[in-house]
């Protein structure tokens, strides 16, 4: 293999490990040249990390824990939580980014988002209604879950119980006000810095190309993931089918105050 070949795909591994991305120009290059795109892709499978093409260029993700690309609890925390954190705040911002995910996506299998945009209290709304959905499970139930997820569901709800909605509408919600919105508002700004999400303003919040690209074409893939999204998605479900119970029989019971009146009506009918 040539030395400039080399060299240029040095180039562009670095310009990714610094930059996180590239652009059109050097996509066009990656898939037009196969021993430059070779060796980028040995470069990232060296460091656990993956190449991924989309629209817009070029990205590059972690692919484990593993990778030197990979965000660190500890830095997470640091940058994107309020002060004190702990890893329970961790586990909601996480269980926070999948339902918000799952809003522009009916099913881990759809493979175009369905919706252009998500306002702040749509995802509040989603966030309320999967957690309520969560809370109604036996506590056993939701320990098989957590062994068999890997996700510690009791100290997800622990976590959000705890944040106060009776401060939901106070007009600044920062990382100083106790509240449902305002950290949402912290995941907001994790998913901002990494061009996950475009603000479109008036709280609402569209998905960049590379946030589609990712969950498209990598985070569906994998298992793990797959059965979170589908359990995300089913808690969905059952949550929707529990409002049309709860409507059917709220409208049964109107139709029954109804004929009794009209029964009522009918004694004095001369």
């Amino acid at each position: 293999m040539e030395h400039k070949v080399i060299m240029d795909a040095f180039r562009l591994f670095s310009h990714l490990t610094l930059k996180g991305e590239a652009g059109r120009e050097e996509q066009r290059r990656y898939l037009a040249e196969e021993d430059l795109k070779a060796l980028v892709d040995d470069f990232a499978e060296e460091v656990s990390s993956l190449v991924l093409v989309s629209g817009e260029g070029l990205y590059l993700v972690p692919k484990t824990v593993e990778s030197v690309h990979h965000l660190s609890n500890e830095k997470m925390k640091e940058l994107y939580l309020p002060k004190r954190a702990t890893n329970e705040d961790l586990y909601l911002m996480y269980v926070a980014i999948l339902v918000f995910f799952g809003q522009f996506y009916d099913s881990y299998q759809t493979t175009e988002p369905t919706r252009d945009f998500l306002s702040m209290e749509d995802w509040l709304d989603a966030m309320n209604q999967r957690l309520d959905s969560l809370a109604s499970m036996e506590e056993d139930q939701l320990r098989w879950h957590e062994l068999d997820q890997q996700i510690n569901w009791l100290a997800v709800l622990r976590k959000w119980g705890a944040l106060d909605d009776l401060n939901e509408k106070v007009k600044v919600q920062d990382a100083k006000t106790n509240s449902r919105m305002s950290f949402l508002n912290s995941v907001r700004g994790f998913l901002l810095e990494q061009k996950l999400v475009l603000d479109i303003g008036n709280k609402e919040l569209e998905l960049t190309e590379k946030a589609r690209t990712i969950v498209q074409r990598y985070y569906m893939d994998v298992e793990y993931n797959r059965n979170l999204l589908e359990f995300m998605f089913q808690l969905s479900e059952e949550r929707n089918q529990q409002q049309n119970r709860q409507e059917g029989q709220q409208e049964e019971g109107r139709e029954e105050d109804a004929s009794h009146l009209e029964g009522e009506n009918d004694q004095y009918t001369v």
